[in-house]
């Protein structure tokens, strides 16, 4: 099957668009860290000495991160609904019959997605693990997404038609779950124990379940399916049609590509295992929900692996 797809003569995109590519991943993560130094002071002169460092600098963290997720949904929303590039990337995975080289190459314009998720992962690993003692299902998350998001943004390797859902859509559903941290971070306080708040944290919780599931399962396992197809594939190009590449000379960068691939692949199976993970406990939630039940909230579980 490899054998009869047409290759790019480079593994990497232009050298323009590269830059490009760096460029967002520089602009995205110094941004990110510029917003949570404000946060940061922000939350320190409101709080005082109500709060521990700790607890300040996770607050800090849970912000940041409920306004990255906001900021990525709205953009690939943009992009998956009003479809500025007449691309049917919401649904590809479902009604594109074309062939596989279409899941691999090419939609370099969605290189912006991998970027923008490299650039904001390089700055929630160091931070989520220092600040809020991440566990090793988010360490192992944010690791394997710069992995397959450094793919799709410098090669030609990127599985781009599937950017938007996969590295945009997703975060949608991770916006009331941000609120739901926020609440959970504050149980002890007097206003989360309003009557009202209570309220909305349930319907948070059921939203962010339905959500999750809706786009992460439903609509994201076609996706997945794709993406994980097509990295499978691109390692089997690596091998049998290297004759057609600029780098095919060099055994040694030819090898450390395909063990970026397979990374990608790897990657890319983690990412799913952990939604599929997720998707269990909250299932478990809703259900408790739905029974009136204060325990097993959907985000109860997974709020302990962020």
């Amino acid at each position: 099957m490899s054998s009869d797809i047409q290759v790019p003569s480079d593994f990497f995109l232009s050298l323009e668009e590269r830059k490009k590519s760096i460029r967002e991943v520089i602009l995205s993560t110094s941004i990110i860290a510029v917003a949570h130094i404000i946060v940061l002071l922000i939350c320190k002169t409101l709080y005082g000495s109500k709060r521990t460092n700790k607890q300040i600098s996770k607050n800090a963290y849970q912000i940041v991160n409920f306004m990255v997720n906001l900021s990525f949904g709205l953009f690939a929303m943009f992009i998956c609904f009003y479809n500025p590039y007449k691309n049917n990337v919401l649904f590809a995975s479902i009604f594109d019959k074309s062939p596989v080289s279409n899941h691999i190459f090419g939609y370099e314009q969605y290189a912006i997605f991998g970027a923008l998720q490299v650039g904001y992962n390089l700055w929630s690993l160091p931070v989520g693990i220092l600040a809020v003692n991440e566990s090793l299902p988010m360490i192992a998350h944010h690791i394997s997404v710069i992995f397959v998001c450094s793919l799709s943004c410098i090669s030609h390797y990127g599985y781009r038609l599937h950017a938007p859902f996969l590295l945009g859509m997703y975060e949608v559903s991770s916006v009331p779950l941000a609120i739901i941290n926020y609440i959970k971070d504050h149980k002890d306080e007097e206003w989360t124990k309003n009557r009202t708040v209570q309220q909305w944290n349930v319907k948070c919780k059921a939203l962010f379940g339905v959500l999750f599931l809706l786009i992460r399962i439903i609509f994201g396992t076609p996706h997945c399916y794709q993406t994980i197809r097509a990295a499978y594939t691109s390692l089997n190009i690596m091998g049998d049609s290297l004759e057609n590449h600029t780098w095919s000379d060099n055994s040694l960068i030819c090898s450390f590509l395909r063990v970026w691939i397979f990374f990608s692949l790897l990657g890319q199976l983690v990412l799913y295992i952990l939604q599929i993970h997720w998707a269990r406990l909250i299932v478990y939630g809703l259900i408790n929900i739905a029974k009136g039940g204060k325990k097993g909230s959907p985000d109860q579980e997974r709020a302990k692996d962020e």
